[in-house]
């Protein structure tokens, strides 16, 4: 593959995985670490290698469509493609 091809494939990902963040409402599960938005990447691309998933990531954060605050020490992200003023960190979803 060459690099439009390969450019062409990473712009297909990210517009799939915007249209299912979108029709799933992922902005009202609120503030949630870096993992639990990779495991519904992998899920929805069927992509599972590491590198290739966090420079999806890093690719929408860098289009703005992430917002990101620290909360004791780590990380938080909320899918706000709308730019809606959100200030809570409290539901953020554990399983542990």
């Amino acid at each position: 593959m060459n690099k439009k091809e390969n450019l062409f494939i990473k712009n297909k990902n990210i517009e799939l995985i915007m249209l299912y963040f979108k029709y799933r409402n992922i902005f009202d599960i609120g503030y949630q670490p870096y993992k639990v938005f990779k495991n519904i990447i992998i899920f929805v691309t069927g992509i599972t290698t590491k590198t290739y998933i966090r420079n999806l990531f890093e690719t929408l954060l860098a289009r703005e469509v992430f917002h990101l605050k620290y909360r004791y020490g780590s990380r938080f992200y909320i899918f706000n493609p709308y730019n809606c003023e959100v200030n809570q960190l409290n539901n953020t979803i554990d399983f542990d």
